[in-house]
């Protein structure tokens, strides 16, 4: 998403507007005048004023803006006088979408009047010249122009929303997978968009995509307004043969779980490393804890490589002990067997990406060694944490074993929520709203079985 610039003359509501609008739309706020005084070492820019003059004004404004448009999805409020230089504007306008809010001068002198903190508004005359002197670059350079007069900020705010989202075709999102039909990512997501207030924009749907599909579907992809793709069972790994750019994170660990388009160019991203890591950080440090991670399909490829970088010792346990040791030799760690899971119980932590324990398997073993290992002496004040990838209606055999025995449990919802964070932050270039994703998923009846 570009970033919103407000420009507009004093007194016309931008640092109001803009502080409503950024928290309304989830963005980070951006106050250029703010940015100028904290970088000037002055208390105000009224005082940079006085000393130093307008032309070091406006330098230091040139140089906060470029510093602003290096990011995006945020809501910066511009002075006043921002228009009057042209090399400010064009580096706005770079990565912007700029709009001006224009109020009459008889509104702004009534807004101003009861204020001192506008040194020109002590000579009227002036200040309606410089006013009268500016219109012509306030119009020049936006792209919305909104009047402010007899108009509350929260209103205003509505005026922008609109205009921003007015003729905008939806941008259509899915989940696909095989089967996907229970998916909660829909749920998650559009819960996300009623709280931004930008429902009309996305939509976000669940479509069930057999493996022989798959090409013929991401062919049509490019063509339609398909914008986003969350990817799940069993396209993770097959799916970034047909992609034209792949991230470098996805492409180290050989999985993908997002693609975002981009006019018929389809790039491949993945957010379930750091979301299993950000998931599991809430629990515990990650360097140097023994870490035991059942399977080795797509799920598992993206946690091994972000507990690799985190500095675990891993162990690998799959039933393909071939991709296990694949696995095992790139990241220079430990591969079981399958048969050999049961010894694996003394690990600081155990993760099953496996499907085994969302229709009601359990691993009797596992837990039968886990509490072994924690009634040892040196062992009893210690709290193994269990992850499982999967979820369900009721809670994951696997998990609730774990937590009879004491240990710290983390299930499949909190996988689903960290990486769907990540991943509508970088599709829409906003900020997530996590309370919003988090309470539409505990509140779902359905859940999906797997990320």
């Amino acid at each position: 998403m570009k970033n919103i610039a407000l420009i507009g003359f004093m007194g016309s509501g931008k640092s109001t507007v803009a502080a409503i609008l950024a928290k309304k739309m989830n963005c980070e706020l951006r106050e250029i005048d703010e940015d100028i005084v904290h970088s000037s070492g002055y208390k105000s820019v009224n005082q940079l004023f006085e000393n130093k003059g307008e032309e070091y004004f406006r330098e230091l404004e040139k140089e906060a803006i470029k510093e602003a448009v290096k990011k995006t999805g945020q809501v910066i409020s511009c002075g006043g006088g921002t228009v009057s230089s042209a090399e400010a504007m064009k580096l706005l306008k770079q990565n912007s979408i700029v709009i001006f809010l224009q109020a009459d001068f008889k509104t702004i002198s009534h807004r101003l009047a009861k204020t001192n903190s506008r040194p020109l508004f002590t000579d009227i005359e002036k200040a309606q010249s410089l006013y009268t002197e500016r219109q012509p670059l306030y119009k020049k350079y936006t792209d919305i122009e909104i009047k402010t007069d007899n108009k509350t900020a929260e209103e205003v705010v509505e005026a922008i929303i609109a205009h921003l989202t007015k003729n905008e075709k939806t941008k259509l999102c899915y989940v696909i997978g095989d089967p996907v039909a229970h998916s909660l990512s829909p749920t998650m997501h559009n819960a996300a968009y009623k709280a931004l207030g930008i429902d009309k924009q996305y939509s976000f749907e669940a479509k069930q995509i057999a493996p022989s599909a798959l090409a013929d579907f991401i062919k049509e992809a490019r063509t339609k307004d398909i914008y986003m793709l969350a990817v799940t069972i069993p396209h993770k790994e097959t799916i970034m043969q047909y992609l034209d750019k792949i991230d470098e994170t996805a492409k180290e660990i050989g999985a993908v779980n997002t693609v975002i388009n981009n006019n018929g160019v389809l790039t491949g991203y993945n957010t379930d490393c750091r979301g299993a890591i950000n998931a599991l950080k809430q629990h515990t440090t990650l360097a140097k804890k023994s870490v035991v991670v059942l399977g080795s399909g797509g799920t598992a490829k993206a946690i091994i490589h972000g507990l690799n970088k985190e500095k675990s010792e891993i162990i690998i346990c799959s039933r393909n002990i071939k991709e296990a040791e694949k696995l095992a030799i790139k990241y220079k760690c430990i591969a079981f067997p399958w048969e050999g899971i049961g010894n694996v119980a003394m690990a600081d932590i155990i993760i099953n990406t496996t499907p085994i324990g969302r229709e009601g398997e359990t691993f009797p073993f596992i837990i039968e060694n886990m509490q072994t290992s924690q009634n040892l002496p040196e062992n009893r004040n210690r709290k193994q944490i269990v992850f499982d990838v999967n979820y369900n209606s009721k809670e994951v055999p696997l998990l609730k074993d774990a937590k009879q025995i004491g240990a710290i449990t983390i299930d499949g919802l909190e996988l689903l929520l960290q990486q769907g964070i990540l991943q509508f932050e970088l599709y829409t270039g906003l900020r997530a709203p996590e309370n919003s994703m988090r309470s539409a998923l505990t509140n779902s009846k359905t859940h999906e079985t797997t990320i």
